[in-house]
């Protein structure tokens, strides 16, 4: 059996040189093998009243990936049917932890190929911000998939756009486009108001951090041209208010300062 896909590719040669006819020859093989390997196996358990043997079948079905035309497409067609081999041991009776892990996979290897695709060509200037979609969807995939592990896998959700954040806004600075300091500024916005709404402190944080960062970085030509005696001015006046501020809360004996509005925040 693991001869068979080098004896069929061989065949092919004979009749045509055609990489495309070759490469439809395996790609039908290999779906034949997966397929063929969890019907047969699944009626071979029932016949024999067994639980457990070996799926000849859907292991050796990943040989005919190897022997497929290696070409600017190659990378991109290995990640697909490895998403598809993956997930042909999906429901074959294994722990339901394991099945999650083969969805995680899976995606993993669908972002690894939308990644190394070369059918269409991105446009620069939105590269980094499509660069970064399979990795939201990967953390949309963990977070639906151990919802009884929230806190672990939004902590995991929080740090990737964190340094999604940071990535995207060097990305800004050194091609200095306004389209992708824009779009960031779109996206900070509905962060924003979806963590607002429920009521998640340290996504407002960082979506206002950033929305604040960006909107003196975009307009820091204004601020280079104000004088610095203006600078001086505004800061013993904000100095002042702080100042009778305090003493108007002594004098109301509140000794600790309190941001009402991060009472509105769940803790």
């Amino acid at each position: 059996m693991l001869y068979l896909p080098f004896a069929i590719k061989q065949t092919c040669i004979c009749f045509t040189d055609s990489d495309s006819v070759i490469m439809s020859v395996l790609f039908l093989c290999f779906f034949a093998f997966l397929v063929l390997g969890r019907l047969i196996h699944k009626s071979f358990l029932l016949q024999q009243n067994v639980t457990e043997s070996i799926d000849w079948l859907t292991i050796t079905s990943f040989i005919f990936v190897f022997f497929l035309p290696y070409d600017e497409h190659f990378v991109f067609f290995v990640f697909v049917l490895s998403a598809f081999y993956i997930m042909g041991y999906f429901k074959r009776g294994f722990k339901a932890q394991t099945d999650k892990l083969l969805i995680l996979f899976t995606s993993i290897s669908l972002s690894l190929a939308f990644w190394a695709q070369d059918f269409f060509e991105i446009p620069d200037i939105i590269k980094s911000e499509v660069f970064l979609i399979p990795i939201a969807i990967l953390c949309a995939v963990i977070i639906l998939l151990w919802k009884d592990k929230s806190e672990i896998t939004w902590n995991i959700a929080f740090i990737t756009a964190l340094l999604s954040v940071i990535y995207l806004g060097l990305a800004a600075m050194v091609s200095e486009e306004l389209t992708d300091a824009l779009i960031i500024l779109c996206l900070m916005m509905i962060i924003l108001l979806i963590s607002f709404t429920n009521k998640s402190m340290r996504w407002f944080l960082l979506s206002a951090c950033t929305l604040i960062f960006l909107t003196f970085y975009l307009t820091r030509d204004f601020w280079i041209e104000i004088q610095w005696w203006v600078y001086l001015l505004t800061a013993g006046i904000i100095l002042l208010c702080m100042a009778a501020a305090h003493e108007r809360r002594k004098q109301k004996g509140i000794t600790k300062w309190k941001f009402k509005l991060f009472d509105y925040f769940k803790k």
